[in-house]
């Protein structure tokens, strides 16, 4: 993440170490030249009984205010002033942490909720997938879902990989979330926020890693997006779960979609070869 303001640079690493770089830029616009000399402040951690090895932080960063939200690869989630770089409040998930959590404030303005999923990965056969809310200012637990029918496959990833969509407008009361079943298929869940219900959900026939995103119309009317890694891209209701439309794309999708106005941009891979494709909303 960076501040444009400050100028600092904020990112995890897969080393187990959280950055906060003051880049110290300075722009001569009369020449057209940059220099940038970064200083860079460290944060380290280890719950109790946590090996160097799972601190490693696999997902982006979220931010609210000075506050840093990330997850580690032990399935801890934690809270970071980067001011100060001390920890705010910490809490473990169960599982390995491997997408970047959404943050939302209330409508009051008074509160901040913090949705996140784990995977099924360190505890093996005895491993239980879940998606989280939190109040992001103090780390309670204000309710989990865990994810059914899934379980540990050693060769492919199961569990919460894609970030989730906080809904707005016409599913304001619905937060979004993809599941991904090892080599089988993927389901979407539409969540309500306020307990964590199931308002509807969709099972994909592949599997996939790529987040879902939300698109409304000027009326605040909102549809999902979803790629599969067959390729597939489904357009649903995003406040039935209907599926309205499908596109084959060539190749393979891993990568989340993108939207500006009615313009979906997301890339596949493969190997005769990859595509970056630009796909009209209408």
């Amino acid at each position: 993440l960076f501040d444009k303001i400050s100028g600092t640079m904020i990112v995890g690493g897969e080393n187990g170490v959280f950055y906060v770089a003051d880049l110290n830029t300075e722009f001569d616009y009369l020449g057209d030249t940059l220099s940038i000399n970064p200083k860079y402040y460290r944060y380290t951690w280890n719950a109790s009984k946590q090996d160097d090895k799972m601190t490693q932080i696999d997902a982006s960063i979220a931010m609210y205010g000075p506050y840093a939200y990330f997850g580690d690869k032990e399935g801890v989630l934690q809270c970071v002033d980067v001011n100060t770089l001390e920890t705010v409040w910490a809490v473990r998930t169960g599982d390995q942490i491997e997408s970047t959590a959404a943050l939302e404030m209330s409508e009051d303005g008074d509160g901040v909720a913090l949705y996140v999923g784990n995977t099924i990965e360190n505890e093996g056969k005895n491993g239980v997938a879940s998606i989280f809310r939190f109040d992001a200012l103090s780390g309670r637990k204000i309710w989990q879902f865990d994810v059914p029918d899934l379980a540990y496959d050693s060769n492919d990833p199961v569990g919460i990989y894609a970030s989730p969509v906080v809904g707005q407008e016409s599913v304001k009361e619905l937060v979004f979330f993809t599941a991904t079943d090892g080599d089988n298929d993927s389901t979407l869940y539409a969540l309500n926020k306020d307990d964590g219900s199931i308002a509807w959900s969709y099972t994909f026939t592949s599997p996939t890693e790529s987040s879902p995103v939300a698109v409304y119309n000027a009326a605040g009317d909102a549809w999902i997006v979803q790629g599969t890694s067959d390729g597939q891209l489904y357009l649903l209701e995003a406040d039935t779960g209907k599926v309205l439309d499908t596109l084959q794309l060539e190749g393979s999708l891993r990568a989340s979609p993108a939207v500006y106005r009615d313009v979906l941009i997301i890339s596949t891979t493969g190997v005769n070869p990859s595509y970056i494709y630009a796909i009209a909303l209408e």
